[in-house]
């Protein structure tokens, strides 16, 4: 059946530990790498580059790893079309 573990959340590296040391997943090393794997994904950081752009309100275009906390950044919304 289904089992809970608990995580740390602290890295990405002590995440996967706790999946190795966890003792509900003692020997069963499918169930230890899709915790892993969970891990990764949890901690992956690759969505927005630092050196991407954005725009924002008062200062133009601006990278990533220069936003300050509070900027406004233009963003794009989907038009939904409901049938």
């Amino acid at each position: 059946g289904d089992k809970t573990v608990k995580l740390s959340h602290n890295s990405e590296e002590a995440c996967r530990e706790s999946c190795k040391n966890a003792k509900e997943l003692k020997d069963d090393k499918g169930a230890i790498g899709n915790c892993e794997t969970f891990c990764k994904e949890e901690f992956d950081t690759s969505c927005f580059p630092a050196d991407g752009t954005v725009v924002v309100r008062g200062r133009g275009i601006v990278c990533m790893s220069e936003l300050h906390i509070g900027d406004m950044v233009l963003v794009a919304q989907p038009i939904s079309h409901r049938e």
